[in-house]
């Protein structure tokens, strides 16, 4: 009897000590500092003379296969573009409308681990659905649900399909008002994983012609945001990385989201959030607001400025901005954007969670200003998508390479 217990008490002691996640702790300088170095071995995009190399607006989406084919969701003319491994369009695979295999807006596109593909749509107004197509890129079908139980903001999704994790509204089923969560969300749109959540106004369309109410609405939602907001991506085997913004813990999951794998946290030295960084960011938003509309958008620059004063920007800017999962098992962590100039600077970490340096990156090419992640790393190469001083995209693929200074 007295041995039975003995075993069952190891087998619960080791099942313990493998749910624990490993955890590193790193202080503000790496023991020996490493960077990481970009050759540029392609670009393609806004010089070209055709209109399939035009993508505008910092949400343009990226994503690529097994053999290095570029696919671009192209958030302004709702679209799903094609390229082959040396920047020569393929074909268009999916356009504008709300037909069978068209889009409203895309949020992601997913190339699948079985080869398929899959990518979010936003109809007007938010409701989500998703567009399923096969190993050959040929419309299946779109899954939605008539009353989705959520309103989709941004969204990144697994390699299996299986989870998208992100922003998104959800009605209280209590208070019946509108609350802006971050976490993780099924298929069928039911919600899995909830990080964070904060009340936002619930809009009213008697006075949304006033431009001050505007402001005030608009200034209710970006206060949430400004407290605090999720930050989530896949690697390509499916675990997920997420954090909150405003502290430097980085989880990472199990590819079924059941085990936290690994915690990275990091003392890091404040980066101010100074009066050019607000101005570049209030322009960045009016951009993204009015990007979309045909006719002149009712969200000037005055409105979304006066929304920002409201919202009461932090002093200083949250240390985490984005998350991007190396091919080796690494992570980058964004930790500064700036806003204007598109220069970007970003954490290195092992797979072991040991913090090796840093790297900067200009013209959004780690993250968009819409804070989603644009590099990614595969085929034994880093591609992105990257904005000029004119506001053009070009998709650019590079050889890296970790380095020590």
């Amino acid at each position: 009897m007295n041995r039975r217990i003995g075993i069952l008490l190891a087998s619960l002691l080791a099942t313990a000590l493998i749910a624990q996640p490993k955890v590193a702790q790193n202080g503000r300088s790496p023991e020996k500092p490493h960077t990481l170095t970009f050759v540029e071995d392609l670009r393609f995009g806004a010089e070209e003379d055709d209109e399939e190399y035009l993508w505008a607006l910092d949400t343009v989406r990226l994503e690529v296969d097994d053999r290095g084919h570029f696919f671009i969701g192209d958030t302004r003319d709702r679209r799903i573009l094609e390229f082959d491994a040396n920047g020569k369009f393929v074909r268009q695979i999916a356009k504008s409308g709300k037909g069978p295999g068209e889009l409203t807006f895309i949020a992601d596109i997913a190339i699948l681990q079985d080869g398929s593909a899959l990518a979010l749509n936003l109809f007007g107004g938010g409701l989500p659905s998703f567009l399923l197509f096969d190993k050959n890129m040929s419309f299946v079908k779109r899954e939605a649900i008539d009353k989705p139980a959520i309103f989709v903001q941004s969204g990144a999704i697994s390699p299996t399909g299986a989870f998208v994790a992100g922003s998104f509204t959800a009605p209280d089923p209590k208070t019946k008002r509108l609350v802006n969560k971050a976490g993780v969300f099924s298929r069928d749109f039911k919600v899995i994983k909830e990080d964070m959540s904060f009340e936002r106004p619930a809009p009213d369309p008697k006075k949304m012609q006033n431009p001050s109410y505007r402001a005030e609405f608009l200034g209710g939602t970006f206060k949430g945001y400004f407290h605090g907001n999720g930050v989530y991506n896949f690697d390509l085997k499916g675990h997920l990385y997420a954090a909150i913004n405003n502290t430097y813990e980085i989880v990472k999951w199990s590819p079924d989201l059941k085990r936290q794998l690994l915690i990275i946290r990091r003392d890091y030295e404040p980066i101010a959030n100074d009066q050019d960084d607000i101005d570049a960011l209030v322009d960045s938003i009016t951009q993204r607001l009015g990007g979309f509309n045909a006719q002149r958008s009712p969200y000037s620059r005055q409105v979304v400025a006066r929304a920002v004063e409201i919202a009461e920007p932090p002093k200083v800017k949250h240390p985490v901005l984005g998350l991007i999962p190396m091919e080796d098992g690494g992570l980058l962590v964004l930790r500064s954007m700036d806003w204007e100039t598109g220069d970007e600077l970003a954490d290195i970490f092992s797979p072991e969670g040991v913090f090796l340096g840093q790297v900067s990156k200009s013209g959004f090419g780690l993250v968009s200003g819409g804070f989603m992640p644009r590099m990614i790393f595969r085929n034994g190469f880093a591609y992105t998508i990257e904005t000029n001083e004119y506001g053009d995209n070009q998709a650019v693929r590079y050889k890296y390479e970790l380095k020590a200074k």
